[in-house]
């Protein structure tokens, strides 16, 4: 599970270890609907983009190579 904290919210996106060499990670970004803490709250598509676009900055930087 991968936790995406903002201000005072967070959300889980799920996650396998991809089995061949293309790629680390397999992210499963289409099942994030909802925002975990403090409540369950559908997301916004446009909360759904900014998220995405951080995740991908993130695995950048720690080099982790992942299919969204």
């Amino acid at each position: 599970m991968i936790y995406f904290v903002e201000n005072d919210k967070f959300c889980e996106i799920y996650y396998e270890i991809f089995g061949v060499s293309q790629y680390d990670i397999l992210i499963f970004f289409d099942s994030l609907s909802e925002w975990a803490f403090p409540q369950k709250k559908e997301m916004m598509d446009y909360e759904k983009e900014t998220i995405k676009e951080s995740l991908v900055i993130w695995l950048q930087i720690k080099k982790i190579k992942a299919d969204l």
